[in-house]
């Protein structure tokens, strides 16, 4: 915040003008060549997103000598959980009425807001002389650029957006935002603040959303070639950004009936690059994606295979943890594929009965007690390949040790492979087979009597 007393010359600030648009009339008129000589880089952030913090508003009235209020005119946007504002950051003008009044509005920021509503013509976001993004200083309201190595009248652009609904613009402008950062998992909140050029964004974008051609080759192939594509992470994981546009698409584009089946079908990349690289993602999107419970993260986590920023002892389903450390574990000589060897995920189809959760699994095939195989496939699970007597056998021994695990009659039977003498005591105690029971009680009837039929590895 700049140090001032008071202003020369005091504006009174004009119907639906911009918060930051005001500052910089005021410097200007007060003889100022840029707006950072009124205010700072910081308040300039606060300026953009029309907010003004108590001492802003106390240094404000103090250099005016009254009291002056904003408030903006653009709404939080709540429809899409990935951004906290429709609010540009860069500056989006009409260029006729800058020349005519050279107030900057503020409805004008607004990511939905196209056309000026006066003079009919498309608001514009970048010089169309050098292409850059239009800057927030003095040159901008007098309708020029304010790169100092341009410093050109701005030109009205030869675009012929299509009609977009508010709908169809989030979801173009997501797009984007996946295309610009690289791929990346989006696992926080941001504001459009990436978006350059708002009309390039939502004419490209619109076209690679009705076109699988344009949106396989420059938006797909893209996020597959990546740093996070290798073949060291499970297809779930390289593909998750495509996973995210499903996930946030509000409207029915042509693309997005096969965006969803090509996703579920997968794509393998077989490079040989057996790199790492970090993937950071929320708690929720883990469980999703890698197909694991809250108590597996949160014992992979304790174990330091998944690590978080912060550090902290407890996590929950917001918590964003880095995935890297599991999968540098799990990796495996590369040894060609024993017949034996099953996909964890068939093997838990062929027998739903293990109950025995991934983490305890994990633990037993990183010590030793499991052989296993780590392939890269679609999932997690799917990369995991085990030896289906190996598994079966361990799943009773832990069930065995561990009492409050709950499963029903039939899956109980089924795992430690009782007959019928063994299990009349059980359909005694309990009608319903099909209702899961914890497995201490279930014990509690049959074991006892049958334990000496159980052999296990050391």
């Amino acid at each position: 915040m700049k140090e001032f007393t008071s202003l020369t010359i005091r504006l009174i600030p004009q119907k639906r003008e911009s918060l930051i648009g005001y500052f910089i009339r005021l410097a200007h008129a007060n003889g100022l060549s840029t707006v950072y000589d009124l205010i700072s880089t910081v308040q300039l952030s606060r300026l953009v997103q029309a907010k003004l913090s108590i001492s802003d508003s106390l240094w404000l009235n103090q250099i005016l000598g009254r009291e002056t209020t904003f408030e903006s005119e653009i709404p939080p946007l709540k429809s899409n959980q990935l951004y906290v504002s429709h609010r540009l950051l860069k500056p989006k003008v009409c260029i006729f009425c800058l020349k005519e009044n050279g107030i900057h509005k503020d409805n004008w920021q607004h990511a939905h807001h196209l056309v000026c509503e006066i003079h009919e013509t498309l608001l514009i976001s970048t010089c169309h002389t050098c292409k850059a993004p239009l800057e927030w200083d003095t040159a901008l309201l007098g309708g020029r650029c304010a790169n100092k190595a341009c410093n050109e009248h701005l030109i009205l652009e030869d675009t012929a957006l299509p009609s977009l609904s508010a709908k169809q613009i989030d979801d173009c402008l997501l797009v984007d935002l996946i295309t610009t950062t690289q791929a990346k998992c989006l696992t926080q909140k941001r504001v459009y603040c990436d978006v350059k050029d708002i009309n390039k964004a939502l004419y490209q974008n619109c076209q690679r959303l009705n076109d699988k051609d344009l949106f396989y080759n420059q938006v797909i192939k893209p996020v597959l070639s990546s740093d996070l594509c290798t073949s060291a992470y499970p297809i779930s994981i390289k593909v998750l950004p495509l996973s995210f546009i499903i996930k946030h698409l509000k409207e029915d584009w042509s693309v997005l009936l096969w965006l969803k089946a090509y996703i579920q079908t997968g794509t393998r990349n077989l490079g040989n690059n057996e790199t790492f690289p970090d993937v950071w993602m929320k708690v929720q999107d883990i469980s999703e994606v890698l197909e694991l419970s809250r108590e597996d993260i949160k014992h992979l986590y304790k174990t330091k295979h998944f690590k978080s920023k912060t550090g902290a002892h407890f996590i929950n389903n917001s918590s964003i943890l880095e995935l890297s450390g599991l999968f540098s574990a799990l990796q495996s000589t590369p040894t060609e594929m024993q017949k034996r060897f099953l996909s964890y995920s068939e093997v838990i189809i062929n027998t739903k009965a293990y109950h025995t959760p991934i983490f305890a699994i994990i633990y037993a095939m990183l010590s030793g007690r499991l052989s296993y195989h780590y392939y890269t496939n679609r999932t997690l699970l799917c990369s995991l390949f085990v030896d289906e007597g190996e598994i079966t056998e361990f799943a009773r021994e832990w069930l065995l040790a561990h009492k409050e695990t709950c499963m029903t009659i039939r899956e109980f039977i089924s795992l430690f492979e009782l007959n019928s003498n063994d299990i009349s005591e059980l359909f005694n105690a309990t009608a319903d087979i099909n209702k899961p029971v914890k497995l201490s009680k279930l014990k509690a009837i049959v074991l006892p009597n049958y334990l000496h039929k159980l052999t296990f590895k050391n």
